[in-house]
């Protein structure tokens, strides 16, 4: 993990492209970014246990950056917390998945014709 002089951590392994985002400014924030990563590329299978010690070791972060990033995804609907039982990504439900090709197809005609528009 390397940090620059204003103490924000690199993200040589996150995968999703979001150019808004800036440089994660905390480890509870990389972790964050890094956890949610798996899950929407599906790195993590909806429905499985998160093993937090596992997470601990693969991100190599603290133990508090990563429950504090799973507290974030759980509030975000991304992890489900059952006391006594632990934490499990999300299910993705067929609803769930027709809006997403609803939406996605839409956001890709968009961006066709932007790219149409701005091709030099």
């Amino acid at each position: 993990m390397v940090s620059d002089r204003r103490g924000r951590y690199d993200l040589p392994e996150l995968a999703t492209y979001a150019p808004h985002r800036p440089a994660p400014s905390s480890l509870s924030e990389k972790a964050y970014h890094l956890i949610r990563d798996r899950i929407v590329s599906l790195r993590l299978a909806p429905g499985s246990m998160l093993d937090e010690r596992a997470l601990i070791a693969e991100l190599g972060l603290g133990r508090t950056p990563v429950r504090e990033a799973l507290r974030r995804l759980s509030d975000e609907n991304l992890v489900e917390v059952f006391p006594r039982r632990g934490m499990f990504v999300a299910d993705v439900n067929v609803r769930d998945l027709a809006d997403i090709s609803e939406a996605r197809a839409e956001l890709e005609g968009f961006a066709a014709r932007l790219a149409a528009v701005r091709a030099t």
